[in-house]
């Protein structure tokens, strides 16, 4: 990790990308998963294990990862005996709830990067999850800069893949309606990754691009 960040760093530099101080800002992917799937199945958000990352976007290496257990067999199997634990090393670092495992872990990492990389991380891109985003806002890990977020296009691609399989099983909508969205939720997915190539490179200003993109979606 301490390569990638001097990877990072030196890209920075290179590309002119510097707070007042000279300390190189980059922009970072973030993300976190858990032991457990919860976001499908009824939302039973009670994993034991998580883990979250913050990559570098241009070199794609990881440059923070950290890892949240509310769970040691060794003490469990002591508690339930009504004994004390034997000397062991107990990787339990979390009493909260599973689902503020990611925002906690993302934030640590942020907190942190000047004292790991000396750098800091002026823009994430990530998923839809503002719990997140207000969680390194609220820590204000930087003086010179407040981080800005940019949302994942996979996430976001997802999410509306998800909406029109919702739809098309949704009851009170005519079953012909229904049968045609099912059919083509990945044709609008692909036109939707399309329009937005399109118009990336359209010869106008961004406002210009995003009114352009409104009008094709």
């Amino acid at each position: 990790m301490k390569e990638a960040g001097q990877e990072e760093a030196k890209m920075a530099i290179e590309s002119n990308s510097v707070d007042m101080n000279g300390t190189p800002m980059i922009s970072v992917v973030c993300d976190g998963s858990w032991a457990k799937r919860s976001y499908r199945g009824g939302g039973n958000y009670n994993s034991l294990s998580g883990v979250a990352t913050i990559i570098g976007v241009k070199s794609g290496k990881v440059l923070y990862l950290g890892v949240k257990n509310r769970y040691c067999c060794v003490c469990q199997r002591a508690e339930n005996r009504g004994e004390v634990p034997v000397k062991h090393t107990c990787y339990k670092n979390w009493k909260l709830s599973s689902t503020a495992m990611e925002a906690t872990i993302i934030a640590e990492g942020f907190c942190c990067s000047l004292e790991m990389h000396n750098l800091i991380y002026s823009k994430m891109i990530a998923d839809g999850d503002s719990s997140c985003f207000k969680k390194i806002l609220d820590s204000r890990p930087y003086e010179t800069c407040v981080v800005q977020k940019i949302e994942c296009t996979n996430h976001l691609l997802r999410n509306y893949s998800s909406k029109l399989r919702e739809i098309s099983q949704t009851k009170g909508v005519p079953g012909a309606v229904r049968n045609v969205i099912a059919n083509n939720i990945l044709r609008c997915r692909s036109a939707i990754t399309k329009a937005v190539q399109h118009r990336k490179v359209e010869d106008c200003t961004n406002e210009e691009k995003i009114i352009n993109l409104k009008k094709d979606v």
